[in-house]
């Protein structure tokens, strides 16, 4: 997958917090995030950030993943902090690589 596309850290934020529908994923796949992500806390809908490349941190404490949370293929470049994270459905985090706290 090809990376090229961009949103805002505000952007991905809105998405990924938007109400969780059954059935629907938001689409955050093959995306060049530079930014900083700060979803601490946040209740967070289906999400698919497969083969996205995160340049900045990347913080998650104690989010609740709703649905489906894939990170297929993903890169981080900085930390990853998912601490107190509660997965409720379906973590994907294969072939990610970088530092991931859990």
């Amino acid at each position: 997958m090809p990376h090229g596309r961009s949103e805002t850290a505000a952007e991905i934020a809105r998405g990924a917090t938007a109400p969780l529908r059954k059935g629907e994923t938001v689409d955050l796949t093959g995306l060049d995030i530079s930014d900083a992500l700060d979803l601490a806390g946040a209740a967070i809908t289906n999400v698919d950030f497969s083969g996205t490349r995160f340049g900045g941190p990347v913080d998650l404490r104690g989010a609740t993943f709703g649905g489906l949370a894939w990170f297929k293929g993903a890169t981080f470049a900085a930390p990853v902090d998912m601490t107190g994270a509660v997965f409720n459905n379906d973590l994907r985090l294969s072939v990610a690589f970088g530092l991931v706290w859990f």
